[in-house]
């Protein structure tokens, strides 16, 4: 019962620990590296929910192109998000620290383990925060009991809000954390060249 929502929860955070590690010291503009975080992540996805449940005899219910196309949409979403994260972490390996103990938190905040009218108000928030919530939603509605895009429409409908506020977020402040962060090295040599 586990496992697919497992799938969903380690593509998030290997996602979020792998951008994490690629933001590194900053001096890499975030553009270069989740172009093809989102590329490598979108065909792990399609192993990981394509051949994983014939593996272990899970219900595949879904059309292909369906969960293909709502998977894409959790991978974009995923990648906002990362980067956006990236930004306000000022050591790479802080994300290493931090995103592996959320597995179960994670499980449960989707609401499919745990009934949702049960979550307390404020984790009911993070719900729909965290793009791997509805996807796991999703995931488990077209797979597992083989319901259609109309079926996962609230779900998708969250993970395109959360892309268009993550990205935005992103676009908005990647330049100037970047920008900050390569003008530092600058002054060091500058002030190294004046004193010698």
């Amino acid at each position: 019962y586990l496992l697919p929502i497992a799938l969903i929860v380690i593509l998030f955070q290997t996602m979020l620990m792998s951008g994490g590690i690629l933001a590194g010291s900053r001096t890499i503009h975030p553009f270069r590296y989740l172009p093809l975080l989102v590329a490598g992540y979108f065909l792990l996805s399609l192993f990981l929910t394509g051949l994983i449940p014939l593996i272990f005899n899970l219900p595949a219910l879904a059309n292909r192109l369906e969960l293909y196309l709502f998977m894409l949409l959790y991978i974009l979403s995923t990648a906002a998000f990362t980067g956006c994260a990236t930004l306000f972490l000022k050591d790479p390996e802080e994300v290493m620290l931090y995103v592996p103990f959320f597995s179960v938190g994670l499980i449960f905040l989707s609401g499919t383990s745990f009934p949702m009218v049960q979550i307390p108000h404020l984790w009911q928030i993070v719900h729909y925060l965290l793009p791997s919530s509805p996807a796991i939603v999703g995931y488990i509605k077209l797979n597992s009991m083989g319901g259609t895009l109309h079926n996962i429409a609230p779900q998708a409908a969250i993970l395109l809000v959360q892309l268009l506020i993550y990205g935005a977020i992103f676009i908005l402040y990647s330049r100037k954390v970047v920008n900050l962060h390569k003008r530092k090295p600058q002054h060091r040599d500058q002030w190294q060249n004046a004193d010698s």
